[in-house]
């Protein structure tokens, strides 16, 4: 292990919350290596300075708080999964639903033809035509008839 690695691990080695392995892994560390051994004992200093500090009384209303926030927290999981699952099931629903809408219409023949007037309207409201015609002698005029003399 690198020192970063055990450094990191220090507090979890201190409480006994590291598995077998990765226990092993430290103290292996910490035989040879000088600094990790240091931040240990600072470690150590800093946990028995704490210790010494008197433990706050939590104020009368602290588990009643805790336990509206939890609720709270709980309630706001609940909502969550169902949008979680319900918001793409629903928009998975559409899309098949459209899909289905779509291909049976024009199955059956029903599908309206635009008139031609009017898709000339949408068109030129687009500005799709604007590619239709290069001006003489323009980059894109040239262009066209370089790729299309063959």
């Amino acid at each position: 292990m690198k020192c970063r690695e055990v450094k990191r691990k220090l507090s979890a080695y201190m409480d006994g919350e590291l598995d077998l392995h990765e226990k092993k892994m430290v103290e292996v560390h910490l035989r040879d290596c000088v600094k990790c051994q240091h931040e240990l004992e600072i470690l150590k200093e800093t946990w028995r300075e704490i210790s010494i500090l008197p433990t706050p009384d939590p104020s009368p209303y602290f588990y009643a708080k805790l336990k509206t926030r939890m609720t709270a927290r709980e309630e706001k999981r609940k909502t969550s999964w169902v949008e979680q699952i319900l918001i793409p099931v629903s928009a998975v629903a559409v899309v098949v639903l459209g899909v289905f809408i779509g291909s049976t219409v024009s199955r059956n023949g029903n599908l309206q033809v635009v008139n031609s007037s009017a898709e000339e309207e949408l068109v030129s409201s687009l500005y799709l035509n604007s590619f239709d015609d290069f001006p003489s002698s323009s980059l894109g005029d040239i262009y066209i008839e370089l790729t299309s003399q063959e």
